[in-house]
């Protein structure tokens, strides 16, 4: 299997090589839960977790009539419900010794349609990914014009290079040293902790209600090298003007809006 800094380093150039080789052959250079506040049309679940990470916490109250073990975990996980609308900030961050660097996304999701704007900054985002039905649309900040190009399976979790419940799925079973209720800064989750490979080890916490991942750790050797906190997680409807091309085109014609039994 491989190592999970190299499935890092490998998502993460594979998205670095979609926009920027598109960019040169065009010749163009270009973040726990403190409040539940439930509004007439969205849920937003704001997290901050700090520099230092998040806050884990036991999960008692969090706990179903299941109780979720390192053999049964995947099942579980499995059987969570990604909502068909929504949206989250999320902060990844590489560390390298004393050194570190971090890239901020904005995910807006509807159906189909996954757009990730990116940046080097909390609020400044240059670099957007719209993605559709084995399409990605690409474009930077101040441009009217954008490049398109088939990306097959490739999807919007890959280009921000991060983990999700299909990856704890897919784990093989002798690396999942445990998995428990939690809390991850007051959001109820299950954590996973893993060995995949031979000196690093994974702490992956899945949000129960959303089924979305909120916080991640990797470890090599005991030093932390990769860490991915969402930031906030918005339930609801995503308004169409979300997903507009730069050149004015609508890829999405109506707002798209929760059923009443994915908004409770």
């Amino acid at each position: 299997m491989k190592k999970w800094r190299f499935r890092l380093v490998v998502a993460a150039l594979t998205a670095i090589l979609v926009v920027f080789v598109i960019l040169i052959i065009n010749k163009k250079s270009d973040r726990m839960v403190e409040n539940l506040i439930t509004l007439p049309e969205t849920e937003l679940v704001d997290i901050d977790p700090g520099s230092t990470g998040a806050i884990i916490g036991h999960g008692d109250e969090h706990q179903s009539a299941v109780t979720v073990t390192a053999d049964n975990v995947c099942q579980m996980i499995a059987a969570l419900d990604r909502p068909e609308n929504f949206s989250l900030k999320m902060t990844t961050e590489l560390f390298y010794g004393d050194e570190s660097s971090a890239s901020y996304h904005v995910l807006y999701h509807s159906g189909t349609l996954s757009l990730v704007e990116t940046g080097q900054s909390e609020t400044v985002f240059d670099r957007y990914a719209l993605y559709s039905s084995g399409t990605a649309y690409l474009w930077n900040k101040g441009e009217n014009s954008y490049r398109s190009v088939p990306v097959g399976s490739f999807t919007y979790d890959d280009s921000l290079s991060v983990p999700t419940y299909e990856t704890v799925i897919a784990l093989p079973e002798d690396s999942i040293l445990s998995a428990e209720y939690v809390t991850v800064n007051g959001l109820g989750c299950i954590g996973v902790t893993s060995v995949p490979d031979d000196g690093y080890e994974d702490r992956l916490y899945i949000s129960t209600k959303y089924g979305l991942l909120v916080y991640c750790e990797s470890y090599y050797d005991g030093e932390l090298i990769y860490r991915c906190n969402a930031n906030s997680i918005s339930i609801g409807s995503v308004s169409s003007e979300i997903f507009v091309l730069p050149d004015g085109t609508s890829m999405l014609s109506s707002t798209t809006r929760l059923t009443e039994s994915e908004a409770e």
